[in-house]
């Protein structure tokens, strides 16, 4: 006869299960929980994870303190080893919102940063992210040079899982990027004590002069072989003013491109002629 706490399981009611419990099998009341809490990450993956998920650990280590009998504060909730933020800081911040980027890095997480939308700048999110670090810790040591380069290179590789990208050491892949210390006919760089700081405080991409990739020429002197950036561009423009002319044809609530994304200022028709005057 089947045991009366057999039904908090999801499992086959024709199987007889001796011990399944050093197998994994969860009750359905945890992974009904574990469903509302995905469904919930998933609907607002940002505002979860920068604004939520600290307050809600918070609560998950007051109700572990009284199961076990503990002080709370004596609790750590250590990050998942395999655990990889994806951080593209200019485009959340666009959306009025932040990552508490030395939260998560003094909880452990690893976190890798990207770019996501214009400016596709590796070099000016880094810079964008540091920033906000220092914002978000009140803290003018959080978000340093260090921490920022290397989100921005072994960050994405421990995401990928790959201990050959991201580094220059024996085995790894000759992926190289030479950036140019002084940009022509500027003093935006200024003086260069420590590069990977003056690459992260005043650098941007175009500073970038050439670009190996395992072992590889893609990019020498900012010539891309047989691409021509400019054609390239103007195509680009064409299929956009395309796109902007029909995006009513489709979007759901059938409104123009000006009306999903306002002008900065308003445009201004100029007015018809004035009609001629009639003659007696």
């Amino acid at each position: 006869m089947p045991s009366p706490l057999a039904g908090r399981w999801p499992l086959d009611p024709a199987v007889t299960f001796l011990n399944h419990g050093s197998f994994g099998a969860c009750p359905t009341a945890v992974l009904d929980a574990q469903r509302r809490e995905r469904d919930r990450m998933e609907a607002q993956p940002v505002r979860f994870l920068a604004r939520e998920l600290g307050g809600r650990l918070a609560g998950v280590r007051e109700a572990l303190g009284q199961f076990v009998g503990a002080d709370p504060d004596d609790l750590a909730l250590i990050a998942n080893a395999g655990a990889v933020v994806s951080y593209s800081p200019i485009n959340i911040i666009r959306r009025g919102r932040s990552l508490d980027f030395h939260r998560y890095r003094k909880a452990g997480v690893t976190i890798a940063l990207g770019t996501d939308t214009y400016p596709r700048d590796l070099i000016e999110n880094m810079r964008v992210a540091s920033y906000v670090a220092k914002v978000e810790a009140r803290s003018l040591f959080a978000g340093s040079a260090g921490e920022m380069f290397t989100a921005a290179t072994l960050g994405g590789a421990r995401a990928l899982g790959r201990d050959d990208l991201g580094r220059l050491a024996p085995g790894a892949k000759a992926d190289i990027t030479i950036v140019r210390l002084r940009a022509p006919d500027s003093l935006r760089w200024g003086v260069v004590y420590d590069p990977i700081k003056a690459l992260v405080d005043t650098g941007i991409g175009d500073d970038v002069d050439t670009v190996l990739v395992d072992g590889q020429v893609r990019m020498r002197e900012r010539r891309v072989p047989g691409v021509d950036l400019d054609e390239l561009l103007h195509q680009a423009q064409a299929a956009a003013e395309q796109h902007w002319a029909h995006v009513q044809e489709w979007d759901i609530l059938g409104r123009t491109a000006a009306e999903m994304c306002p002008w900065a200022f308003p445009i201004h028709e100029p007015s018809p002629p004035p009609a001629p005057a009639s003659s007696r």
